[in-house]
């Protein structure tokens, strides 16, 4: 990823169960520090919108947001269980 110009996520709107999974990677693309400091941008796309019971773009960034957030938890949790290990 180091010589991308742009990232693309795309999120099948109708398939609930993949939230995570595009959270997940999402996250990594943001936190990618190589990323950042290059300036690219990243798009992400609904796909699959006009069909019966998709979710909605602003559902699907609700949900990412939310995912992501318990993502941070997980992640802070394992690195403060970390330090403790090691000055414990």
């Amino acid at each position: 990823m180091p010589s991308a110009r742009a990232v693309v996520l795309v999120v099948d709107a109708k398939d609930k169960d993949k939230i995570g999974e595009a959270a997940d990677i999402l996250y990594d693309v943001v936190s990618d520090i190589d990323l950042a400091m290059a300036g690219v941008p990243v798009l992400v796309v609904c796909n699959k919108q006009d069909l019966n019971f998709a979710k909605r773009a602003t559902q699907i960034e609700r949900d990412l947001q939310i995912e992501i957030e318990q993502i941070r938890k997980v992640k802070r949790a394992a690195c403060e269980q970390d330090q403790d290990n090691s000055t414990g």
